[in-house]
C-alpha cells in the first residue's frame, strides 16, 4: 500500500524533490536536489575588475560546464572571491580547472597567486 503524500509532495513535482538522509536532516525529510559550491579566494590584484570587464568570456568558460547553476565574483578587502554553484561535485571541481586554465591563458602576468579553493555540498540555500 502506497504511503500518503506530504503537503510538499502534493505541491511540487517529484523531479524537484528527493528523499535523503544527511547529518543535517532527519531520515525521510524532503529537501531540494543537492548543489555543490566551489569558492576560490584570490589575494591581491584587480581580478574582480578583470572578471567584470570580461564577463562574457567567464560566462562561456564556467557557464558551459555541465550542471552549472550560478557564478558570483565578490570584491573583498584582500582581493577577489569567486563562487561557482553546480548540480554535482564534478561540475564544481571542473570549474576550478577551467578557471585556472582561463587565468593562465589570459592573465599570464597576474599579480595574484594561486587561489585558496574550497569545494563542498551546499547545506542551506534560499
Amino acid at each position: 500500500m502506497e504511503e500518503p503524500k506530504s503537503d510538499v509532495e502534493e505541491q511540487w513535482p517529484a523531479y524537484y524533490l528527493r528523499t535523503c538522509e544527511t547529518p543535517l536532516s532527519k531520515p525521510g525529510v524532503i529537501k531540494e536536489a543537492d548543489m555543490y559550491a566551489t569558492i576560490r579566494s584570490y589575494s591581491g590584484g584587480d581580478l574582480a575588475d578583470v572578471l567584470a570587464a570580461r564577463e562574457d568570456e567567464i560566462k562561456e568558460v564556467i557557464g558551459s560546464i555541465d550542471g552549472f547553476r550560478s557564478y558570483h565574483a565578490v570584491r573583498t578587502a584582500d582581493g577577489t572571491t569567486t563562487m561557482s554553484i553546480f548540480d554535482d561535485q564534478a561540475g564544481a571541481e571542473a570549474s576550478t580547472s577551467a578557471a585556472a586554465a582561463w587565468i593562465s591563458e589570459n592573465l599570464p602576468d597576474a599579480s595574484f597567486g594561486a587561489p585558496k579553493v574550497t569545494t563542498g555540498e551546499v547545506a542551506v540555500s534560499f
